[in-house]
């Protein structure tokens, strides 16, 4: 007898792969045979779709000869930017445009192992809707940039209202449902998509996998972005960064409302006023250091609000190429 809590298992007619680019074409050749090599294999069509984020190099270049190549199939599909708009947009737009039972986001510079593609449409046709891939260790990785990444994700796990499983990544399976949900209901332009599947209450489970070296080309993940992206998703998914500065608020209140007290006890017992400069310097370091703390969060989240009422677009495509209604 099947356990109420065991998911149903379905079939998979259609996959969609949807790999970010930004100037990448030193690797776009390798990711394509490795992709091509594999998917030969599979017992399901497969639609490939590259998003051309803005790419400064022949990344759009070479996505076109690659489609060329393939006679200009209809599962090979090339989304182009007008410019750079971030790979949370470039996932975004693949996930609006893809028409799969399930959805693959990966980046294309083969640290996404597409060996595990199988194994996670395995796990959807095992009836789980988000497929979460926690990455295990990168190599290749600076010290510095894995320790940077373990505390975020220390951090997130904690301030976030949904539980955060995993070490994960953009790397992940979305069932069409949870793909559809995105599309209608998540339309904010400063996101985090990697905790917007996590989010959702779908069925989901969480497989390993062990980043491997780039072959290729440099990454395009700066810590200046790395620390971007820590500042949208701590004011973006919580309050609780505002009721830490009230807090903080608080104490430095009682603290003020201590040394006044203090101070002027001491006015009235000895009758005479004590240097205390040392006090005062410290009194107004504190207070200050607090003040810029509260109006930096409070700037945050005002900036937040000004960018998603602009209502602006996530993105803007300059042309597509593979699909088969007009651009």
């Amino acid at each position: 007898m099947k356990h109420p809590d065991e998911p149903d298992r379905r079939r998979l007619q259609k996959l969609s792969i949807v790999l970010s680019v930004y100037n990448e074409e030193v690797m776009l050749p390798h990711v394509w045979a490795a992709l091509k090599r594999i998917k030969r294999d599979y017992p399901f069509r497969t639609e490939i779709l590259f998003v051309n984020d803005g790419s400064t190099d022949r990344s759009g270049s070479v996505l076109e000869e690659i489609r060329k190549k393939e006679g200009g199939s209809h599962d090979v599909k090339i989304i182009h930017f007008t410019r750079n708009f971030g790979h949370e947009a470039a996932m975004t737009a693949g996930i609006d445009a893809c028409s799969g039972d399930a959805v693959i986001c990966m980046d294309a510079d083969l640290q996404h192992p597409p060996g595990k593609i199988r194994e996670m449409a395995e796990a959807f046709t095992s009836g789980f809707d988000v497929v979460i891939m926690n990455r295990l260790s990168s190599r290749g990785q600076s010290f510095l940039k894995t320790l940077t990444s373990r505390i975020f994700h220390f951090i997130l796990r904690r301030i976030e209202p949904f539980p955060q499983q995993g070490n994960p990544s953009d790397f992940f399976l979305i069932s069409a449902g949870a793909a559809e949900v995105l599309r209608r209901g998540f339309r904010e332009r400063l996101r985090f998509t990697r905790g917007l599947i996590q989010s959702l209450g779908f069925r989901k489970t969480v497989l390993d996998y062990n980043a491997p070296a780039r072959t290729g080309g440099r990454t395009k993940y700066t810590y200046w972005k790395q620390l971007k992206m820590a500042a949208v998703v701590l004011v973006s998914y919580t309050k609780k960064p505002l009721f830490l500065a009230i807090i903080l608020s608080g104490l430095f209140a009682v603290f003020s409302v201590i040394l006044g007290i203090t101070s002027t006890a001491v006015f009235f017992l000895r009758r005479d006023t004590p240097p205390g400069y040392t006090t005062l310097i410290v009194f107004m370091s504190l207070g200050f250091s607090m003040i810029f703390l509260i109006l930096g969060i409070m700037g945050i989240y005002l900036g937040i609000w000004a960018e998603e009422n602009r209502n602006r677009p996530m993105y803007i495509v300059q042309k597509k190429s593979g699909f088969r209604e007009k651009p």
